[in-house]
């Protein structure tokens, strides 16, 4: 049954993501320096094209093979990249839907860049640039049959839009007569935040707004659109939900619908860390990603990058490396209580397994270096593994040798005082045990993640570390969970 939306909840602060604050804080502070580059203007394009993309094909509007999506996001939307059969509509049809989702996006941009104030007449005209060139909307005449209904675009809908479920349950949204008013609320409610997370509120205003659905179709994309105005004036990147989390979005929605807010800021909140964390690998290469053509430039370009690496040595960028040190210290505390319990219970049912932990020393931490920076590509981020770094691991032994591990390394070429932690599983080939480091660069050996999502923190955690171990433990938890049961489908 439909309701009037709600205000925030007043326990806002608890949905925040710490962990998302201190990156978007290192950001900040490299942004002015780094925003004029080329490597920073193309990133926000290829991420400008990939929300024009992935808005629509979680709205089941098209369908595009993810090769030509990448090929699209790398190159630019082109009719003439995109072959038959590699999308279900006609091209030029979907190319230019594609252009109005990016119309509408770089209108966002401009009207976040001039500090306007949201209004409801705003969400129309939003509304009809991202619809400009979709005809019909999908609808049930009154005998049930499918039919296809002009769109009205930048208009509230006139009559009801509410989905029927598979159990044949309807799902109400607001009544046409109510929306005028609810989307006063809406605006009213959002200008009324202060200093709210971006996270919570760019999730409060998606779900609240998806709500009341005030238009007959193209709900989701503005929806998208307006959370992405919250993030955008918080000085961070375009809100982009691809295909592959349309799932857990969905289920996200519905926990909101239910009164939990949690799972969509939780969802909103790890988008916006991918974002922050494939920008801050990027490099201020020597070169600038521009073309240098006189040795002065070139080594004008040296003296720059070296003046900014200077900022290795200074303490505050230092403080990063006790907090991995004491991350490392409460890996290799969980992985031995791990351990401990395996032995004890699969010890009892005469289960043959040996299993210890171990983590690195001075004359090992260079192990599993293949390892990392494959799991890093696959991330899609440059993994730091010339400076300070360690390791811990779990071994498992029972036929198959199995090491579950957890590296800590910084993040980027240039040194932002940023390190992550990834984790994965390897399968060292069945050979005696050796003490170099042959073994953990063994080339055929299998290695498989088993994060998604790294976990992410910097020197401007250093005032709290209680709490960065408090969220490293949940991370933790789900990550060695994913490496177990990759391990038990091996026995």
């Amino acid at each position: 049954m439909w309701q009037p939306i709600e205000a925030l909840p007043s326990h806002w602060q608890e949905l925040a993501v710490p962990e998302l604050s201190s990156l978007a804080k290192v950001w900040m502070e490299q942004k002015e320096r780094l925003e004029d580059s080329k490597a920073v203007k193309e990133f926000n394009e290829r991420l400008r094209r990939e929300w024009s993309i992935e808005t629509g094909i979680l709205e089941r509007l098209y369908t595009i093979d993810r090769g030509i999506t990448q090929l699209l996001i790398e190159q630019g939307i082109d009719a003439t990249l995109i072959p038959h059969g590699a999308t279900d509509r006609p091209v030029e049809e979907v190319v230019r839907i594609l252009k109005d989702h990016n119309t509408a996006l770089e209108g966002v941009f401009s009207f976040v860049a001039s500090r306007e104030r949201l209004t409801t007449s705003y969400i129309r005209q939003l509304h009809q640039t991202l619809t400009q060139h979709q005809l019909y909307v999908e609808g049930i005449d009154q005998f049930g049959n499918p039919v296809n209904l002009p769109l009205q675009k930048g208009e509230w809908k006139k009559w009801a839009n509410n989905p029927t479920r598979p159990d044949g349950r309807v799902h109400e949204y607001c009544p046409p007569l109510q929306v005028a008013g609810e989307m006063e609320r809406l605006v009213a409610f959002y200008q009324s935040h202060n200093e709210v997370a971006p996270e919570v509120n760019s999730a409060w205003l998606h779900h609240r707004f998806a709500q009341i659905h005030p238009f007959q179709d193209g709900n989701g994309r503005v929806a998208r659109a307006l959370a992405t105005i919250e993030f955008l004036r918080a000085g961070w990147f375009p809100l982009v939900i691809n295909r592959d989390q349309r799932g857990e979005y969905i289920a996200a929605l519905e926990a909101a619908d239910n009164g939990d807010l949690a799972p969509l800021v939780s969802l909103f909140a790890r988008t916006a860390k991918r974002s922050f964390v494939r920008m801050l690998a990027l490099s201020e290469d020597v070169l600038h990603g521009e073309a240098i053509v006189s040795v002065p430039q070139i080594v004008k370009s040296v003296v720059e990058v070296y003046e900014h690496r200077r900022q290795d040595t200074e303490e505050a960028y230092k403080q990063v490396e006790l907090i991995a040190e004491s991350l490392i210290e409460e890996s290799f505390a969980r992985l031995q209580n791990v351990a401990d319990q395996m032995k004890q219970r699969l010890t009892q049912s005469a289960f043959p397994i040996d299993t210890y932990v171990a983590r690195s020393r001075e004359q090992n931490n260079h192990y599993y270096t293949a390892q990392i920076v494959s799991v890093a590509n696959e991330l899609n981020y440059f993994a730091n593994v010339s400076r300070h770094r360690g390791w811990v691991r779990l071994h498992l032994v029972n036929g198959q040798k199995t090491h579950i591990v957890f590296s800590f390394h910084y993040l980027g070429k240039v040194n932002r005082g940023v390190m992550v932690c990834s984790a994965f599983i390897y399968f060292p080939e069945d050979k005696p045990e050796v003490t170099t480091e042959a073994e953990a660069e063994m080339p055929f050996a299998e290695t498989r993640r088993i994060c998604d999502e790294l976990f992410a923190f910097s020197y401007t955690d250093s005032d709290r570390v209680g709490g960065v171990k408090s969220d490293f433990g949940k991370w933790f938890d789900l990550a060695i969970s994913v490496g177990l049961t990759e391990w038990a489908k091996r026995l």
